[in-house]
């Protein structure tokens, strides 16, 4: 099997397709896995294709994706984020799936019968050799990140990411001052949560600023051209947004009580989550943001490591999504930090 892709994307892909269990993915000659963010077509049905970030089937990329599913030109479409696939619109099409298949146990004892040789060509090397490179490259803050006592980690981007690339996607790319404006109007946003927070850091005021900046976000995102045109997908949108703010407030109040230390991408580049020497830390996950399976590549990666790691209840964050009010929000809030806590607590001894 032949992946053309990024080290990093091949990686992700293997391990999903892996976790698929289907031995057809690896028997069957030739087969390419082709991934990128931008819609390929092909007139080869041996190819398959992996889009990593599944919200970007919709926006300004609608169109030529919905060519690319009615031509039939790729044997298998692999997507990582559900919320598309459970819109109506998609699950007519059976050539489209998720790539992780959404089982912790089965994929843990699928991973463990990894090769050596499937490692090296698929870029899942030993924890050792990125764990070398960290050192290498980040000597003095990996250092400390050993000797420190054990606490919550989080490594990567905090939300506003997401947000950002969610509307470049729905903006015309002729237009870099609509960029700019959107990038600076959702930094502010995002700047406010985070001041907000450090002066008010409890549950009510939490939610407050969950409910109101989502909405926010949603309703400028909402009054684009393309958003306007594309009505049906406005829950999918929703989540993309939803899922950010709410992963970037959780992380600014742990941070602000001092009981999380965040690793911020790009400032630093630790694989935290492709080693097992970070395990003596409890790691949190959210979830991807373009949907709400628990099974994506960073917790492939986490499983793979067996690393310790604790994961907001995916299934609850969606319901708070679809019935958006202060109650259910504070339920889930404050339910989900106690568990953490709790979960440290226990996890620290």
């Amino acid at each position: 099997m032949k992946i053309i892709a990024s080290r990093a994307h091949k990686r992700w892909i293997y391990l999903g397709l892996l976790s698929q269990n289907d031995k057809n993915c690896f028997t069957q000659k030739p087969i390419k896995i082709v991934t990128t963010n931008k819609i390929l077509s092909s007139n080869d049905n041996s190819i398959s294709f992996v889009l990593l970030d599944g919200i970007n089937a919709i926006g300004k990329n609608y169109s030529q994706f919905i060519q690319l599913l009615e031509s039939n030109s790729f044997k298998e479409i692999y997507v990582v984020g559900d919320a598309i696939l459970n819109n109506s619109f998609f699950k007519k099409y059976k050539n489209i799936k998720l790539l992780f298949y959404q089982d912790f146990y089965h994929n843990k004892d699928v991973f463990k019968k990894l090769t050596i040789g499937k490692r090296i060509k698929y870029n899942i090397l030993p924890g050792l050799f990125y764990f070398a490179k960290d050192v290498i490259n980040n000597s003095s803050f990996v250092l400390d990140l050993i000797k420190m006592p054990k606490t919550i980690l989080f490594a990567g981007q905090t939300g506003k990411h997401s947000v950002v690339n969610l509307f470049i996607n729905h903006i015309d790319n002729d237009f870099e001052e609509s960029k700019l404006y959107f990038d600076n109007y959702i930094e502010a946003c995002f700047n406010d949560c985070d001041k907000s927070i450090e002066n008010n850091n409890t549950i009510e005021n939490l939610v407050t600023i969950i409910i109101e900046t989502s909405n926010k976000l949603k309703t400028k995102l909402d009054e684009t051209k393309i958003a306007i045109d594309q009505t049906e997908f406005e829950f999918e949108r929703y989540t993309v947004i939803f899922k950010s703010v709410l992963r970037f407030v959780i992380i600014s109040h742990l941070k602000h009580l001092n009981l999380l230390k965040v690793i911020p991408y790009p400032d630093y580049y630790v694989r935290l989550y492709h080693s097992e020497f970070y395990r003596k830390h409890l790691l949190i996950d959210f979830g991807g943001v373009n949907g709400y399976e628990s099974l994506y590549p960073r917790t492939a990666d986490i499983i793979l490591n067996n690393l310790h790691f604790y994961q907001f209840d995916q299934n609850n964050m969606k319901l708070c999504q679809q019935n958006l009010n202060s109650s259910v929000l504070s339920n889930y809030l404050t339910k989900e930090l106690f568990k953490l806590i709790k979960f440290k607590n226990q996890y620290g001894n």
